[in-house]
């Protein structure tokens, strides 16, 4: 199990979970550590393993907190309480909450989406959100440079630029 997770956020392409029903224990987890997370109006999750008598694995306490924040995190780790589609989305562990009936349309047009931006720029860009947790200021500008750099580089990048400039006009 730890092994998917640890590739979950080291593989370059956004990880994006869509939630229907309920996502208990290590389905919690896999929202946790989406990139990005659509939930469906009627999805509920919780951390099951406390009711076990067990901790919370799968990288739940790691991606809870860097999620939901501490507080949020202990709450739903320690108490084990179902949380609401709505409430996920308060706390920060969804980005979106539609009706259950347009869950997988929205989900295809945000992989669509997704899938259209630059592959460079987009996983550079988990990267550096990935890697910000863990080091410094000055680290995070130094790396920030090199990533810059790669990503004006490539070869797609000066079209991009004009087009960008020709729709501001």
């Amino acid at each position: 199990t730890n092994m998917l997770f640890l590739t979950l956020e080291r593989i370059p392409q956004p990880v994006v979970a869509s939630v229907r029903g309920v996502a208990a224990g290590g389905g919690m987890a896999l929202v946790a550590a989406a990139d990005l997370a659509i939930g469906a109006d009627s999805a509920k999750m919780f951390a099951a393993q406390i009711k076990l008598g067990a901790i919370p694995d799968s990288g739940v306490s790691y991606n809870m907190v860097r999620s939901i924040g501490l507080k949020r995190a202990k709450q739903l780790g320690m108490l084990g309480d179902t949380i609401d589609a709505a409430t996920a989305l308060d706390f920060g562990l969804l980005n979106w909450v539609v009706p259950d009936d347009q869950l997988d349309a929205r989900t295809e047009q945000l992989t669509a989406r997704l899938a259209r931006t630059p592959r460079t720029a987009l996983a550079l860009t988990k990267a550096t959100f990935n890697q910000a947790w863990n080091e410094s200021l000055g680290e995070h500008f130094q790396q920030e440079a090199r990533d810059v750099a790669e990503c004006v580089s490539a070869d797609d990048f000066v079209q991009r630029v004009r087009g960008f400039v020709e729709r501001a006009r």
